[in-house]
């Protein structure tokens, strides 16, 4: 295996946005001379004098693979701006050229040692893996010593397994999140005529560690909330099967809710379905809550679903609302992710704010040392001076120390107002909601909070 390390400084080009700054985003032209004064100016004595080096671990493979090139984009344009605000510790931040796993038995455990302090020499790792691979190899990932953020990792059984050595950050939420969101619609839900029994919930998804473990939590969080499923069916990743065997098992199902985690797959059912429940008009006559969840979120406008197809039901993914300047950041990065309409800033800002939170940690501590990093993570979301911007807070802690003050941040995320609790894990934050119009095209995100309680 080789590796390489490269920065990521000023030649990556300047954004065509101009010179505003958004909450996690600035897009000043990057050409121009660092300001010590707005930024981080020349090393301190306490400062380490090499230069924070970070690596990151991507994958090909199944939904998260899906992803990778929003990872990969983000972390890219959180380095531009972090060393065009005068990098930490005075130098510029070394990124890792990402490594792409491409087979499900690769030793991530391996991969990491190469990548850290007793290799390559990365404090920190973001990690953007499915969730399987983490469970295995996180006790071997965690011996390296590096302070793990990981934007995409949701599986509950992922803190289960433990090993982490308190190193590991996941800003994805769980899926006892969505969970929780899912299920408390579900009761809530209105029978009325055509419509199944309140907390009745179909499952069908694709047989991936996220998506079981999702079918898990609704069986868990549900049992005490009097949702229970009515049906639970998984298959191979774009291996649907029976289409219409599944629409007629659904049908006669009639739940309140329908939760499906597959891929485009999802489309061929959706039209099913609505064969199966039509009358003779065309218009369902029972009404089930369709819910679209991570994988499943895209836009339908070309795929010619009947009318009704889509009628009352809602896409569900990870994040807040993605500010604008972001998503244009994002495009003008790679302007196909404009194919993918709104679900494709998917783990974006996730993997922008690992980066963030980084940096801060890192400069906020003075260290190099991931244990140190990790100890200062929770507290650059939680200190006494509020910043909206990674530029802003990166000003505020040179502030601070500057005149000897303790320094203390709240680093607010472009993922949206979010929470850690005492396992790393979010305990508050926000999930995008869509809507779908009756063309199938998906709409603009809305905020969805939920809120879980704590350890």
């Amino acid at each position: 295996m080789s590796l390489s390390r490269r920065t990521l400084v000023r030649g990556l080009g300047a954004s065509v946005l101009g010179a505003s700054t958004l909450v996690g985003c600035r897009t000043d032209d990057p050409s121009k001379p660092t300001d010590p004064a707005s930024g981080e100016g020349p090393p301190t004595d306490a400062a380490p004098e090499d230069p924070l080096r970070i690596a990151l671990v991507t994958t090909s493979l199944g939904p998260v693979g899906d992803v990778r090139r929003q990872v990969e984009d983000a972390v890219a344009e959180g380095i531009r701006e972090i060393n065009y605000d005068g990098g930490v510790f005075g130098r510029d931040v070394e990124l890792f050229d990402p490594h792409v796993v491409e087979h499900a038995d690769e030793d991530l455990g391996a991969v990491a040692k190469e990548l850290g302090p007793d290799g390559e020499g990365a404090s920190a790792l973001i990690l953007a893996v499915d969730d399987a691979q983490l469970v295995d190899a996180l006790p071997d990932i965690a011996a390296t010593g590096m302070v793990i953020l990981s934007p995409t990792s949701s599986s509950t059984r992922v803190r289960a397994e433990g090993g982490d050595a308190g190193l590991l950050f996941r800003l994805a939420p769980t899926q006892e999140a969505v969970a929780t969101v899912l299920v408390e619609e579900a009761v809530g839900t209105d029978p009325k005529d055509r419509g199944g029994e309140p907390g009745t919930i179909a499952f069908l998804g694709t047989d991936d560690e996220a998506s079981n473990d999702l079918r898990d939590q609704l069986v868990a969080q549900g049992r005490p909330k009097g949702a229970k499923l009515v049906l639970e069916k998984t298959y191979g990743e774009g291996e649907l099967g029976d289409v219409a065997g599944r629409a007629r098992a659904i049908a006669k199902a009639k739940p309140a809710m329908l939760v499906l985690t597959g891929g485009a797959e999802t489309t061929d059912l959706l039209r099913a379905l609505h064969t199966e429940i039509a009358d003779d008009r065309g218009r369902p006559e029972i009404e089930i809550a369709v819910r679209l969840v991570g994988p499943a979120v895209r836009d339908h406008a070309q795929d010619h679903l009947p009318k009704d197809a889509l009628s009352g039901a809602s896409g569900l993914q990870a994040g807040g609302p993605v500010p604008e300047t972001f998503r244009l950041w994002m495009l003008n990065r790679d302007s196909s992710l404009l194919e993918l309409g709104p679900p494709g800033m998917a783990a974006a800002t996730q993997a922008y704010d690992s980066l963030a939170l980084i940096c801060l940690a890192a400069r906020q501590a003075q260290s190099l040392e991931g244990a140190t990093i990790a100890g200062a993570v929770p507290g650059v979301l939680t200190g006494s001076e509020e910043c909206t911007s990674l530029e802003a807070c990166t000003t505020e802690l040179s502030s601070q120390q500057q005149v000897g003050e303790t320094p203390s941040i709240a680093y607010r995320c472009a993922s949206g107002d979010l929470a850690l609790g005492e396992d790393r894990d979010l305990v508050s934050g926000q999930l995008r909601s869509f809507d779908y119009s009756e063309s199938g095209a998906i709409g603009s995100p809305q905020a969805t909070d939920f809120e879980l309680a704590g350890d």
